[in-house]
């Protein structure tokens, strides 16, 4: 299982993203630690004692539930699409696409969670979620 690098973590919870996932990026001491359970900051944001600032590190499975099915803007509907290119490729190919092809938005990654947080980092600030 991949999740959500720090950076996107961070971004996503600047964004307002609920802090609901599997995984938490902890840093302590200016040390990010990737753990599973609940994040420090719900329970007191101190460990032994220190400070301990908590982003979610989404699953794409979680973050999938952020993302809706289909986007009207300007009058047009665009469906949310997932793709997988082949073994030497490797990429996640995501995108909401309208009716004659025309594409909203299209983002290209090696992972289906960093992209899935790229495209709800996208539609957060385009205010479309």
């Amino acid at each position: 299982m991949k999740t959500t690098s720090l950076a996107l973590s961070k971004r996503l919870k600047e964004l307002g993203v609920k802090q609901e996932s599997m995984f938490y990026w902890n840093i302590l001491n200016g040390k990010p630690e990737l753990e599973g359970g609940r994040a420090i900051y719900e329970t007191d944001g101190k460990r032994f004692g220190k400070e301990v600032i908590s982003y979610s590190a989404f699953l794409a499975e979680e973050l999938g539930e952020l993302l809706p099915e289909m986007i009207d803007k300007d009058n047009d509907l665009y469906w949310f699409i997932i793709e997988r290119y082949n073994k030497k490729f490797k990429k996640w190919v995501l995108s909401y696409k309208g009716l004659w092809g025309k594409r909203l938005k299209v983002v290209v990654s090696e992972s289906l969670s960093e992209g899935m947080a790229l495209m709800v980092i996208y539609l957060k600030e385009q205010n479309l979620i």
